[in-house]
């Protein structure tokens, strides 16, 4: 390609780069590596002006530099994989190291010492480089293709690796689901502080960092996770840093199938699990796919695609407990004479005769809940619950994308890459009664304890793409651009949605719409929860736009990198908390003198007079937006050939989240009124921006000798704000939440109705912030020795 064709190339890249400024850029994570070193002769001199080469053995990709006054060359943001490092200078025999590999984020050292003669001999080495880590003071470890395909891997999820990691920690809510996302703390920090991109872009949802994609593991050329003493391109987190790289296509066709079973036939039968029915819970586990990848034009251009897919059939099983038969027929004479259950209607005065409620009393919501639930079909007794659950899952997913890497010449490269995946997983509900009201619904509260699964329908699909450029001007001066784009959607909805069950059932005032369909969540003591969910339907869109760009330049001993970073996020969501109601049953009404002693949860139940109960309302847009900005400096000083600095400033600032429509609001306790985002002098913030982000990076790494590196490191490490966000967003009069008590029955015509837009009438919860919060933080230092494994 001409120069100028190249020059017009990058012009139109940055154009396309500024024209997706209202898009975003993330954390600087490097998808490249440097390798550098010193040449010097036999007798310990240094070698000035010496031409050193190196090769990718893969795809033929070559850079070429001469080493400075000081004997030092350095070639910055290098491809990752094998090299081959040639060194030559006139008078000395020309010097051939490796094969040696180069990871992602890596500094490796090839030094080399030339031996006098001409320079058409050649001295090979092979596998020189040092295992050391002599430049770089950070805490990580780095996991390649051979170790990614070697450890057994549930799943073929390669996320289980990061617990491989010394400080980090599994903090996922696995409930069986393939939708479950995986979170994971590092040293002690919320799985929001952690930063997880795929060649340089963020894949983690904005909402809690979970990470929402899940690479083919044959799709995949290493990770590196770091956990501290990171340098200043390293921003938005202050847990640890997982980036991931992606595998391109080489000068050689390569490719692969593959088809991984596991079922029941498998699994031994678990007898202490249900003493009724010792069968084994039914499995059948498929996942299948290919990958292909080889050149397009030889040393020029390169693609790489893959396919996974999966499908699981699966019953998962739990405990629980459920009412007894003759309660649900009004009976509680069982639990005389230490229990009586008193007729609220006479304020708690006067008990039922015998303990039985009769049917004219029943109330039709209140019975309908609780003879939705299967009946017992464990022996009274049983320790773990008298009833055994078996749950059925279904899980179909999709998962590919490809990548395409073209070298232009030694001074200009790119490559483009995209990825999704799209998932369904079907839950069926647990504990139904086939012979109930309302057969095929009946689950239990979300219990971690107990393991059973809100059931509904969970629909995943995500996209992730990059757009990266990497450009010479000149044997020391390095640039490498990107653009990058995240895509999160999520629709979870029960199995009743659409259905107005507690309307038909005698509820009324709840079903108002889709959103508010189904049946309000019943909390109990003694039992299992039933009804419906806390939470869904919810519907999340998020999208994730970055762009950064970081220049390199290398003056004698310094290694100096200069960023810019510009992120935007969009998060289009819909949830309410308890859209269809929520109630807590205790035995407050059928308590002596309304009490809360004696009296029974299930008979307060039947006669429907729950304790107090909740009804959520979303009014509006659910958008939320913001813009997230950042500037990095980094000098990586090698003060001499055992001592390297490494110093960095880098300073964020991000706008706190904001709604297009200004549908944000919060109550000020300092004026004690609600403030509403673009009213009365309120900005659209509500809230105020933090500009004191200034995250200083300190690092020292000291050779003591051939085998012994000491390194230490010490940083300002900001966390990313999630707090504010949804304190100013549900709050009136865009959201409503109700909260009402004691005396209010089933039966009556509606809870306390929720109000369109406008006053602010007593009965509903408001949440605040303090305005002047200031982003979270940690100080965190390290030290490490280390030396080859023997």
């Amino acid at each position: 390609m001409t120069a100028r064709l190249t020059r017009r190339w990058l012009w139109t890249f940055y154009a396309a780069a500024l024209a997706l400024l209202g898009a975003s850029a993330v954390e600087a994570q490097l998808t490249t590596g440097s390798i550098l070193g010193t040449v010097s002769d036999s007798g310990g001199g240094v070698v000035t002006g010496a031409t050193v080469t190196a090769t990718q053995r893969d795809t033929g990709f070559t850079r070429a530099g001469r080493t400075d006054a000081t004997g030092a060359y350095s070639f910055p943001n290098m491809p990752l994989g094998r090299y081959d490092i040639k060194v030559e200078h006139a008078g000395f025999k020309t010097k051939l190291v490796g094969p040696v590999t180069l990871v992602v984020d890596q500094k490796l050292r090839v030094d080399a010492v030339l031996e006098l003669g001409r320079v058409e001999e050649t001295v090979e080495v092979s596998g020189a480089a040092t295992l050391l880590q002599t430049d770089q003071p950070d805490v990580n470890q780095i996991v390649q293709e051979k170790e990614i395909k070697a450890l057994p891997l549930n799943g073929r999820d390669f996320f289980s690796l990061l617990l491989l990691s010394n400080g980090v920690q599994d903090t996922s809510n696995d409930q069986g689901g393939a939708t479950t996302n995986v979170t994971f703390s590092v040293n002690g920090m919320r799985p929001e502080a952690n930063s997880v991109t795929l060649d340089g872009v963020q894949m983690a949802s904005v909402r809690e960092s979970d990470v929402d994609l899940r690479p083919n593991v044959d799709a995949i050329s290493e990770f590196k996770v770091l956990t501290s003493a990171f340098s200043a391109e390293y921003g938005h987190t202050a847990g640890g840093v997982i980036s991931i790289q992606s595998k391109g296509g080489t000068n050689a066709y390569h490719g692969s199938a593959f088809e991984f079973l596991r079922n029941d036939a498998f699994n031994a039968a678990n007898y202490f699990r249900n003493p009724v029915d010792p069968q084994k819970a039914p499995l059948q586990q498929n996942q299948f796919g290919f990958t292909f990848g080889g050149p397009v034009r030889k040393d020029r251009t390169f693609f790489f695609l893959d396919y996974q897919g999966e499908t699981v059939r699966k019953v998962t099983e739990a405990f629980a407990n459920v009412p007894e038969e003759p309660f649900r027929r009004g009976d509680f004479s069982s639990l005389l004479p230490d229990t009586v259950i008193y007729d609220p209607a006479t304020g708690g005065t006067v008990p039922f005769p015998n303990n039985i409620i009769p049917p004219d009393r029943w109330d039709r919501f209140g019975w309908t809940l609780l003879n939705m639930v299967d009946l017992p079909n464990l022996p009274e007794g049983y320790p773990l619950g008298n009833y055994f659950v078996r749950q059925n899952h279904r899980i179909d997913g999709h998962e590919g994308g490809f990548r395409v890497d073209h070298i232009f010449s030694a001074a200009d490269r790119v490559f483009l890459r995209f990825r999704m995946n799209h998932s369904h997983l079907f839950t069926s509900d647990a504990m139904s009664r086939p012979d109930g009201p309302l057969p095929g619904l009946a689950r239990g509260v979300n219990d971690d304890n107990r393991g059973i699964i809100q059931g509904g329908i969970h629909t995943d699909r995500n996209y992730n793409a990059v757009l990266a450029h990497t450009h010479l001007f000149g044997s020391r001066l390095v640039n490498e651009a990107r653009i990058g784009f995240h895509r999160y959607e999520l629709d979870v909805e029960s199995n009743a949605h659409g259905r107005n069950l507690a309307e038909a059932n005698g509820l009324r005032g709840v079903n108002l719409d889709a959103r508010s369909s189904g049946l309000p969540i019943l909390y109990l003591d003694a039992y299992t929860g039933m009804g419906g969910d806390d939470w869904k339907p919810l519907y999340f869109k998020n999208t994730f736009w970055q762009f950064n760009d970081t220049l390199t330049h290398t003056a004698g001993r310094h290694t100096l990198k200069f960023g810019a970073e510009y992120r935007r996020r969009r998060e289009d969501d819909y949830f309410a908390v308890f859209p269809a109601g929520a109630f807590y049953v205790g035995n407050y009404a059928t308590s002596y003198q309304l009490s809360w002693w004696q009296g029974n949860e299930l008979a307060s139940l039947l006669l429907g007079r729950p304790s107090f109960g909740y009804l959520g309302r979303r009014f509006g847009s659910p958008i939320l937006d913001d813009r997230q900005y950042a500037a990095f400096v980094q000098d990586d000083w090698k003060v001499s050939n055992k001592l390297t600095l490494n110093l960095g400033l880098r300073y964020d600032y991000g706008t706190p989240f904001f709604s297009p429509t200004n549908e944000l609001s919060m109550f000020d306790l300092d004026q004690r009124r609600m403030l509403i985002a673009g009213q009365e002098g309120v900005s659209r913030y509500i809230v105020n921006p933090d500009k004191s982000d200034f995250a200083p990076r300190l690092g020292l790494a000291y050779q003591v000798n051939r085998k012994t590196t000491v390194r230490t490191g010490f940083g300002v490490f900001y966390t990313p704000e999630t707090a504010k966000r949804d304190d100013v967003r549900h709050n009136p009069p865009f959201y409503r939440q109700a909260t009402w008590y004691d005396q209010w029955h089933f039966s009556d015509p509606a809870p306390p109705p929720l109000p369109v837009p406008g006053p602010y009438p007593a009965g509903y919860d408001v949440k605040t912030v303090d305005k002047d919060l200031k982003t979270g933080y940690s100080l965190q230092y390290s030290r490490a020795a280390g030396c080859p494994s023997w």
